[in-house]
């Protein structure tokens, strides 16, 4: 289904947020509720603060509002969230790397982006998931995080 509005910045925020929120209680429950506090504390300090920055520099790209107006908004935001944060929980935090597959590759990597081509399999993937491949004006990549 292809929707005609989108969602403002600021519901796009709120939505990425709770999409980031959604993540964490997935990780924490396949964690058998054994993880450390430290998780929470950089989902607090860090990943909360690279969504909201990854929301506003990705809001006016091309795919971003194409994945937006496909579908449901809320399952968009969430693929978007995870391959913001994915790479960095499965780098920082090696007991949740099982609960993240599509990121084992990011296991070397410590807290730096990652590699162009690594991101670029990635987000063809990621793409396809949205069905957004191909299409007039996406070949652009969005914006990586640092």
């Amino acid at each position: 289904m292809m929707r005609t509005s989108t969602v403002g910045l600021k519901e796009a925020c709120l939505t990425a947020v709770s999409a980031l929120d959604e993540l964490v209680f997935e990780l924490v429950c396949a964690s058998r509720k054994n993880l450390s506090p430290v998780f929470l504390d950089w989902v607090a300090d860090e990943a909360t603060p690279l969504v909201e920055k990854q929301i506003a520099r990705s809001f006016n790209t091309p795919q971003f509002a194409a994945s937006l107006r496909m579908g449901d908004q809320r399952l968009a935001m969430a693929r978007w969230v995870r391959l913001w944060v994915g790479p960095r929980i499965v780098a920082g935090f090696e007991e949740l790397a099982d609960c993240l597959p599509e990121f084992a590759g990011s296991r070397t990597v410590v807290r730096s982006p990652l590699p162009v081509a690594d991101a670029s399999t990635f987000q063809h993937r990621f793409l396809a998931l949205l069905g957004l491949t191909g299409a007039a004006g996406l070949q652009r990549s969005p914006t990586r995080y640092q």
